[in-house]
């Protein structure tokens, strides 16, 4: 089952959905950005493994920047207004 972005998972933008998994697996698509991204594990660790949630905000940050550097040129080839909120 693919979920919405929550505040819980939120992916890169509010568009962004995909589903998380056990061990730290997760995948997901930004449609807006024509991005998906899938990271997989090869075992689940004990407790709680924070790899996932560290690389989506690293992705996160990239974007972001990205916005900011070119928000102009990214706004003028189409992306949606959704993306720069």
């Amino acid at each position: 089952m693919l979920k919405l972005a929550t505040e819980a998972r939120r992916y890169v933008s509010a568009d962004g959905f995909g589903h998380d998994g056990a061990g730290g697996q997760v995948s997901f698509a930004e449609p807006e950005l024509g991005l998906s991204i899938a990271f997989v594990t090869n075992w689940m660790e004990a407790g709680d493994d924070q790899r996932e949630t560290r690389i989506v905000n690293a992705l996160r940050n990239v974007v972001l920047g990205l916005r900011d550097a070119y928000g102009a040129f990214w706004k003028q080839y189409g992306c949606s207004e959704r993306l720069f909120s």
